[in-house]
């Protein structure tokens, strides 16, 4: 009974715990339906207030988007009012001022990197009146004027894609206007384009002749109005000099063309040797077509552009002065067979397959020729050679290779020697002492101031031929004091002029009160002036200590 009353009592407590644990659960259930709509209605509001939310930024998003679209639009109209107002006063105007031309140039630069403008502005400046207005005022030269069109005429190449060949060849200054007048009113498909014998006379020969001669020497700053723009020629050179092209070859030489292209090849711009060696080797293929005309130095020039190919080290390699101008004066050589130099020059020419381009070409041959006859000619062709093509120092290492400067003085001093022999020594002369480092190295290392003093002295010269020495010792004295300030010959060089410049002046002195000894006594003050001045500390350390030219 006992034991029965103990296992009722268990199964009694396990009932009552099992009831207790399924209350409990009942429990929580009823606790978790009564949170959840609780819950589900906080949930509700955060969402509301998130649509809410996202209801206001909307439109205030919308605002900002339509304020910046409407920005954008107002600029844009701006932009399209000024360009409009700029390329139609442009082209409308017969004479374009400087302050214009800055302000296109201003202009386009402010909106090159604007991709929303490019297009607007590419689609007015590639009209034909704008862009023959613009080069109805540029005149291919040097000046600031020319140089600012050109810039122009270049961003709008290079940056807004403008095809400037639409309207090729691109013939400029005032002449031009007819042509771009009548492309004008009939267009691209019915306008006849000027021939490629057209392009060509339409450069002055002159100019051409001093640009290819004259284009690097210091003497021509001042005078950048005789001066073509090297770059733009070529590029219209390069225009009309295309496979198949029309071009009279004879034309294309006898007008300077390809010497420019020779001369090219001695200028430190990069770009600018490239432009001439594509425009040799484009005039070589045009001449090698079947279909170019005859002419019977035709062979003579397409080997002078091969010989000058097979020397260069490397493509587009930068030569001296004094090998451009060679080629660039025999291009012009060969179509004068009657010349006097003709001969010597051809067998030089055809004696080996490359020549030096480290040395003077045909240099003791022709000045100690052994012509009866033309001698004179030899020797003063290639004296104008050499003062044309002493522009900087290397062309003046290429002139000492063989110790030429003193077979140039003492060429002078000769009794044989006439006088445009003298005068294209004297003009050699001069030329070198124009260069700073040269100048240096004659007076310290060539004594050129005691050869100058002493052959003054000489009662054979004339008064034109003593001023001109003058001249010439009062360069040498300045431009190597400049020069040999702060080096270790700066003391040499100044005790030389000390000894040399009273007999000079002296010299220089002796004459009448004419014009020419007016001269002469500027050569004086120059030179005593030069004497006084510091030749021994750098420059650094004595500031504006300067030649006074």
């Amino acid at each position: 009974e006992m034991g029965e009353k103990r296992r009722r009592s268990q199964a009694e407590e396990s009932e009552s715990g099992e009831k207790k644990k399924v209350k409990k659960e009942v429990e929580e259930e009823l606790q978790e339906v009564e949170v959840k709509p609780k819950r589900d209605k906080s949930k509700r509001k955060e969402e509301e207030e998130t649509v809410e939310a996202l209801q206001v930024e909307q439109p205030t998003e919308k605002k900002e988007k339509k304020k910046k679209s409407r920005k954008s639009e107002v600029n844009a109209v701006e932009e399209s009012s000024s360009s409009v107002d700029i390329f139609d006063e442009i082209s409308s105007a017969s004479i374009l001022e400087d302050e214009l031309i800055r302000r296109l140039r201003v202009f386009l630069n402010d909106n090159k990197d604007d991709e929303s403008s490019v297009s607007s502005i590419r689609e007015r400046a590639s009209s034909v009146p704008f862009l023959g207005a613009l080069l109805c005022s540029y005149n291919a030269t040097r000046t600031a004027a020319d140089r600012s069109i050109l810039d122009c005429l270049m961003v709008l190449d290079r940056q807004f894609q403008v095809n400037l060949s639409a309207i090729s060849p691109l013939v400029f200054d005032a002449r031009a206007k007819e042509n771009y007048e009548k492309l004008k009113e009939l267009g691209r498909f019915l306008h006849i384009k000027l021939t490629a014998d057209q392009v060509v006379s339409w450069l002055d020969e002159k100019q051409l002749w001093t640009t290819t001669i004259m284009g690097d020497h210091p003497r021509m700053e001042g005078k950048p109005s005789e001066l073509y723009d090297t770059k733009f020629v070529l590029r219209l050179l390069l225009s009309i000099v295309q496979p198949g092209s029309e071009l009279s070859c004879r034309l294309f030489v006898e007008h300077n063309c390809l010497s420019l292209a020779f001369s090219s090849a001695s200028s430190e711009d990069e770009e600018t040797r490239r432009l001439g060696m594509i425009l040799l080797q484009r005039f070589l293929s045009l001449l090698m077509e079947l279909k170019t005309d005859d002419f019977v130095e035709k062979s003579m020039v397409v080997y002078l552009i091969r010989l000058f190919k097979n020397s260069l080290e490397t493509e587009a390699a930068r030569v001296t002065h004094v090998i451009s101008h060679f080629f660039a004066r025999v291009s012009k050589l060969l179509l004068s067979p009657a010349h006097p130099v003709y001969a010597p020059i051809c067998a030089f020419l055809t004696l080996k397959p490359t020549i030096e381009l480290n040395q003077v070409p045909e240099l003791f041959k022709l000045l100690l020729s052994s012509s009866t006859e033309h001698f004179e000619a030899e020797q003063t062709w290639l004296l104008n050679l050499l003062s044309a093509a002493m522009v900087d120092a290397a062309d003046y290492r290429v002139l000492q290779n063989r110790s030429s400067l003193r077979l140039i003085c003492s060429l002078f001093a000769s009794c044989l020697s006439r006088m445009d022999t003298r005068k294209g020594a004297l003009s050699v002369l001069k030329a070198v002492v124009s260069i700073p480092s040269a100048a240096f190295d004659c007076l310290v290392k060539q004594n050129m101031a005691a050869w100058i003093a002493a052959t003054m002295q000489r009662s054979s010269l004339t008064r034109w031929e003593v001023i001109y020495l003058g001249e010439i010792y009062s360069l040498l004295l300045e431009n190597a004091r400049v020069y040999g300030r702060g080096r270790s010959g700066a003391v040499v060089g100044l005790a030389l002029a000390k000894i040399t410049v009273h007999s000079v002046t002296r010299r220089l002195g002796a004459g009448g009160v004419t014009a020419a000894d007016t001269v002469a006594y500027g050569h004086i003050e120059r030179a005593e002036k030069c004497i006084l001045r510091e030749w021994i500390a750098s420059p650094d350390e004595t500031q504006g200590d300067t030649v006074e030219n």
